[in-house]
């Protein structure tokens, strides 16, 4: 074969794509999907309770206090994980990077500085100290106004530079059924060096989960979950025995896996607060 016929025909295999995914980079950040997922990488923006309009407004007004958010986050990394695991539940399905030192003041309202989220991040290191099973009330950093039915599936993870755990759970503002798309794989984490908070959700199915609507699930009512810690703790175990029948879709070893395959070349964190950035700027793709 000629050098030219080697090089139209390494140009056609270029166009088809790869037979298999590669990694996504970002900033010194890489994330390694399985072969058939397809996902983005890219900044986002920050998001604080107040922003420069809220604490004016606040500082004449001290009744004009904001509630917090989920999404009041720094400026970070996202890996874009919706397209590889369907449409969001409770959570997103994606993957981010998030600089702790920024994440500390992201619910200050210009007064005095806050504290609570320098308390969650004390409590999520004692979590990671210990076994996964040690702490019972574990902490979610970011804000949620609910908490969780369910707990179960438990597990410590390492990535390349770093550790976390993982659980799979469902967040309800009273009690709930284990429903499909609102149980969640969730994994928090942080670096070595304590620089980055990494926070992976992702939506699961599962076989034998609670229909829309249904008045009773594996034999419990939301009467029984509601008002009996007995009964709530034994639904909790029975979801954890429908998980180890049925497993879940995506797969918590393929989940587990991506977390493993997460590595920061460069040591440093998410993304600064004085980055300028526009949101949600995308880098890179990996695509079937």
């Amino acid at each position: 074969m000629s050098a030219l016929m080697r090089l139209a025909a390494a140009f056609a295999a270029v166009l088809a794509g790869p037979l298999t995914a590669g990694p996504i980079e970002l900033d010194g950040w890489t994330l390694q999907p399985v072969a058939s997922c397809t996902a983005r990488a890219g900044r986002v923006a920050a998001h604080p309770t107040y922003d420069a309009a809220a604490r004016a407004d606040l500082a004449r007004d001290p009744m004009l206090s904001l509630k917090p958010d989920y999404y009041d986050m720094p400026a970070h990394l996202h890996f874009d994980l919706s397209a590889c695991y369907g449409p969001s539940g409770l959570f997103d399905a994606g993957l981010r990077v998030l600089p702790v030192s920024d994440y500390l003041h992201i619910l200050d309202d210009g007064r005095t500085p806050g504290t609570h989220m320098a308390k969650q991040f004390d409590t999520l290191r004692h979590w990671l100290s210990g076994k996964p099973d040690a702490v019972a009330v574990w902490p979610l950093v970011p804000f949620l106004d609910m908490s969780p039915q369910f707990t179960v599936q438990r597990r410590a993870l390492r990535f390349h530079g770093g550790r976390g755990i993982r659980v799979v759970t469902q967040f309800v503002p009273d009690a709930g059924f284990a429903t499909s798309g609102l149980v969640s794989y969730v994994f928090q984490g942080l670096s070595d060096d304590g620089r980055s908070f990494v926070l992976l959700t992702v939506p699961l199915t599962i076989d034998g989960a609670a229909a829309d609507g249904a008045r009773e699930h594996l034999g419990f009512t939301l009467e029984q979950l509601d008002r009996n810690a007995a009964a709530a703790q034994r639904y909790e175990r029975a979801v954890d025995a429908l998980l180890a029948r049925s497993g879940t879709k995506p797969a918590l070893t393929e989940l587990d896996a991506l977390v493993e395959s997460l590595s920061n070349k460069t040591g440093q964190p998410g993304k600064s607060a004085t980055d300028k950035q526009p949101a949600a700027e995308a880098a890179t793709s990996v695509s079937k």
